[in-house]
């Protein structure tokens, strides 16, 4: 593809599946296409964050992989609950991550999406302390504490935007919109059934089935949507770096099969404008 092809790029939530966007991102470095701006939800903030400070693919595995155990030992929500993380803590972690604290480090738009529960309605931030933004857009209910802010509380930006379209809707370029929300995905873990009877393992499956649910309503024609295949990542045979690295093929595999497809929407759309 033309390296002057440029996209705009929503980074979905997904937890420990968020290692899957570096392979997307692997495959438009190689097929040279520009991300112009970029979205994030929950873990997709993160990794949205990382993209748009500098980093290329390659670089953001590495870093990536150096948190995968934290990642991965989140997703017990046993343990998690039982070592709920203190504000000054969870602030420290989050600056230690994302190495910059302000928007204006990075080198292309970034919006990053929160929810607040006291009005029922998604947050975006796209300006100033990109700390708090991130740390409220992986604020897990139950997992995270939340952030009260300027009158609001604020929790994990995937509780309503799973799939962080809505800002591009207005989009003069091809979205694509990374879905870490598939069905056989989820379908694996926390089997066999007299797990997901236990109270916590029902918790937490309740959340999956809504969010996966979510996810699904908010496809639509006007974006390509890529979803690997991210089953590896519940193969307890491997070990938590080996699952991070085949999530990440699995996303290159998907990535490429979704080229074709924005090779139309390239072709479709129209010159960008002067002053637009």
């Amino acid at each position: 593809m033309n390296s002057c092809k440029a996209i705009k790029l929503a980074l979905g939530s997904g937890g420990y599946f968020g290692f899957a966007h570096i392979g997307v991102l692997k495959v438009l470095e190689r097929e040279g296409i520009k991300v112009e701006a970029i979205s994030g939800s929950s873990v997709g903030s993160i990794m949205a964050v990382l993209h748009a400070k500098g980093l290329n693919a390659d670089e953001m595995e590495k870093a990536s992989l150096e948190f995968a155990e934290v990642l991965f030992t989140y997703r017990s929500w046993t343990s998690v609950i039982s070592n709920h993380m203190s504000e000054e803590k969870m602030m420290k972690a989050v600056e230690d991550l994302i190495w910059v604290k302000d928007f204006s480090q990075l080198k292309i738009p970034t919006f990053i999406c929160a929810t607040d529960l006291v009005r029922f309605k998604t947050v975006w931030f796209s300006e100033g302390d990109l700390v708090t933004a991130v740390r409220a857009s992986i604020a897990v209910p139950g997992v995270f504490p939340v952030l009260e802010k300027d009158g609001v509380v604020l929790a994990d930006g995937g509780i309503l935007e799973p799939l962080p379209v809505d800002v591009f809707k207005c989009s003069d370029v091809p979205v694509v919109a990374v879905n870490l929300y598939s069905y056989d995905n989820y379908v694996g873990w926390e089997l066999p059934r007299n797990r997901v009877k236990k109270p916590v393992a029902t918790l937490m499956r309740t959340s999956d089935v809504m969010l996966w649910a979510t996810a699904q309503r908010q496809k639509e024609f006007w974006f390509i949507t890529i979803e690997p295949d991210l089953s590896c990542a519940n193969d307890e045979s491997l070990s938590v770096k080996e699952r991070a690295a085949a999530m990440i093929k699995k996303a290159e595999e998907a990535a490429e099969s979704a080229l074709p497809e924005l090779e139309k929407m390239f072709q479709r759309t129209l010159p960008k404008q002067e002053g637009v």
